[in-house]
């Protein structure tokens, strides 16, 4: 029997494993094999480069063989952007495997079977070949889901891809508009993400997984994820730590079976199992635990700065206040005065005083005035002698 869904094989400089993971590939005889070179990364395992892709000669079942060999070494980043845009140029659906990873036959039957029944929903944007975290998993059907693709062995369709962005551009958008705070309701969990995906935007962290996710994240896909682990990977430093593993050298022995499978009754992501899996990815990046308290570190030394400072302007304030009611005293006390004195005989004789003062200065001509007006307050003088004279 064909397998019906596209397989894309990633190889690199690694004959032996390559080797290994080809024949498992062509015990399920499928119709159609990519197969994606990456270019060598020295000049040292230029050799082993070429023996790897000598190995595609030798694949002898009856299946469509498409190629795409680098020149070049792509890191990370590149080698996954370079790679979906060549293989969702040729199929619309694709199960993928790295030549450091060994899937089961069960693996193979459980991307078929969901590539097809989810094929056109939405909803989902990722089939995984592992749970995801090394606790013994709890649920009653074949699979549940997650808000967690992983990369060990999965299945995806073109539909997502055109999702994928691998410059991250619509990152901030989608940061200011809470895209972390919709998905993940723990705030660590926001914060890891956050941390991890402003890093690959900004260039400082070279992991084309997490453009990947974003697409995913962008649309609120979710991924199927089984309920037993379906791939193992043969080299350990490859992946993250809880990923499953085999001993190198021997034969791996999958013992994840899905020929037969009891569908989850919601499409509701597993609160618990993805707690899980980020607690391991928590516990395998021990730099975000120092970012975590020197964050708070500092939003303490802000909380103590800022309250120092309400202390002095509330001082201030209190400083202020007791000299404008001071200020507003004296003024009151001096309209008192005022007040006192505008009431009082000896404040009428003194304006009586001050008027006449003006008017004589006026007629000796000690003020500034014109000829004119001092001719007429002679004259005026004059005449308030003579009646002050007469009194």
């Amino acid at each position: 029997m064909v397998y019906s869904a596209p397989i894309v094989l990633f190889i690199g400089h690694r004959p032996q494993l390559t080797e290994k993971i080809l024949n498992a590939i062509t015990q399920v005889r499928p119709q159609t094999l990519l197969i994606f070179a990456n270019g060598s990364p020295s000049p040292e395992t230029e050799e082993k480069c070429q023996q790897t892709r000598e190995l595609i000669e030798q694949i002898n079942c009856e299946t469509q063989v498409l190629t795409h060999l680098c020149d070049t070494y792509l890191d990370p980043p590149q080698r996954m952007a370079t790679a979906l845009d060549w293989i969702f140029s040729q199929v619309e659906e694709v199960v993928i495997l790295e030549e450091s990873c060994y899937p089961s036959l069960s693996f193979f039957a459980f991307c078929e079977r969901l590539l097809t029944d989810y094929g056109q929903d939405e909803r989902i944007s990722h089939i995984n070949g592992i749970k995801g975290h090394q606790q013994p998993s709890v649920t009653e059907t074949s699979y549940d889901f997650s808000q967690y693709p992983h990369y060990l062995g999965w299945a995806t369709w073109k539909r997502v891809w055109q999702h994928y962005d691998s410059k991250l551009k619509q990152w901030p958008q989608l940061y200011h508009q809470g895209l972390l705070k919709g998905l993940f309701a723990d705030p660590q969990e926001q914060e890891y993400w956050t941390r991890q995906l402003k890093a690959s935007f900004q260039g400082e962290l070279k992991d084309g997984t997490l453009d990947w996710n974003l697409a995913c994240w962008s649309q609120h896909g979710l991924a199927i994820t089984p309920s037993v682990d379906l791939v193992s990977a043969l080299e350990k430093e490859e992946y993250p730590s809880f990923y499953p593993t085999v001993a190198h050298g021997s034969e791996p022995l999958i013992q994840g079976n899905q020929s037969t499978l009891n569908h989850p009754k919601y499409v509701l992501p597993n609160q618990s199992s993805d707690q899980q899996i980020f607690s391991q990815f928590l516990a395998a990046d021990p730099g975000f635990n120092i970012y975590q308290q020197l964050q708070q570190k500092r939003e303490e030394l802000e909380q103590t700065h800022l309250k120092r400072e309400q202390e002095i302007v509330q001082s201030q304030y209190h400083e202020v206040y007791s000299k404008i009611s001071q200020l507003r005293e004296q003024l009151q006390q001096g309209q008192r005065i005022v007040e006192a004195m505008e009431s009082s005989k000896f404040w009428k004789v003194r304006q009586k005083w001050i008027k006449f003062k003006e008017k004589a200065l006026q007629f000796l001509g000690l003020s500034p005035q014109s000829k004119d007006q001092q001719s007429s307050n002679k004259i005026l003088g004059l005449s308030f002698l003579r009646k002050l004279v007469n009194t």
